[in-house]
């Protein structure tokens, strides 16, 4: 698996104002990269109501068991999207993204 650069804040700026896309192609890769780690405490998004909140989560690396939610629901998609980057960041380097 790739390592992700801790050093590229601009990639992490760039999906901050823009999560919903267009990427450019450094930011897709990275975006690929965080995708593809391992299934178990991965952090994910779980819609909890249709179209209207969304939670933070850790898978639990199989399938039926619960997931282990984190912190309060989101209302909004893109803000969403933010948390998720930053806990998958966070994650990939050890590193908490503050910008």
């Amino acid at each position: 698996m790739k390592d992700i650069d801790p050093t590229r804040l601009d990639l992490a700026r760039e999906f901050r104002d823009a999560p919903l896309g267009p990427h450019s192609a450094e930011l897709q890769k990275l975006l690929s990269v965080m995708r593809w780690h391992p299934l178990k405490g991965k952090p994910i998004l779980v819609c909890t109501q249709s179209g209207r909140e969304w939670r933070l989560g850790r898978n639990p690396g199989k399938r039926g068991e619960p997931v282990a939610f984190e912190g309060e629901p989101f209302d909004d998609m893109g803000t969403t999207l933010w948390a998720l980057f930053r806990a998958r960041w966070e994650a990939s380097t050890g590193r908490t993204l503050e910008l």
